[in-house]
């Protein structure tokens, strides 16, 4: 009977590690932690204008650089608006632009960045990142029209949620026990 019982449990703790490594995580990207919302020129990291907010429902940063555009970022998406005067944008330079920053490093790494829509002829070249941060290089259109909008769609790696964690750390005591048991 006991040698059932050890094979039972094997059964299940084997089970419930594939489950952990099979079963992607589905923890939040954005939503809850604090990024640096700026806007930069003439060269990305040149922050002329700054917001530090917690990702969470509503405008994160209201009236963007000098009342031009409104930010608004949700877990996987980042909206900016052009408010009613629109914005006049100096190509001069290698930037001129919105720039999002993980400022904690508590956010998963970015994986893709992209432009999912705008009601204007936005360039998709106009949106860059890397691991930490997302550009938005208004310089590379040039007048933006009044009330235009650019979406974006951000996706992070995948980092084990708390439930996902905990389970393996059961299933890891579970084969403990049941190898302690035979010796």
């Amino acid at each position: 009977m006991t040698n059932f019982f050890q094979r039972v449990t094997n059964a299940i703790a084997i089970a419930a590690t594939l489950v952990c490594v099979v079963t992607p995580a589905h923890a939040t990207l954005l939503d809850g932690k604090t990024v640096r919302l700026e806007h930069d020129f003439p060269a990305p990291g040149n922050n002329i204008a700054s917001v530090d907010a917690v990702v969470g429902s509503g405008v994160e940063w209201a009236t963007g650089y000098a009342g031009i555009y409104n930010v608004d970022v949700s877990d996987k998406t980042l909206s900016i608006t052009f408010l009613n005067n629109g914005g006049t944008w100096n190509t001069c330079c290698s930037f001129n632009g919105f720039h999002l920053i993980d400022i904690g490093n508590t956010i998963s790494d970015f994986t893709s960045v992209y432009l999912s829509s705008s009601n204007f002829s936005f360039p998709s070249s106009g949106v860059t990142f890397d691991a930490n941060n997302i550009y938005v290089n208004f310089g590379s259109f040039g007048n933006t029209p009044a009330d235009g909008t650019i979406n974006l769609d951000i996706n992070g790696s995948n980092v084990p949620e708390p439930a996902s964690i905990g389970l393996i750390s059961l299933a890891l005591l579970g084969l403990g026990l049941s190898r302690r048991k035979q010796a």
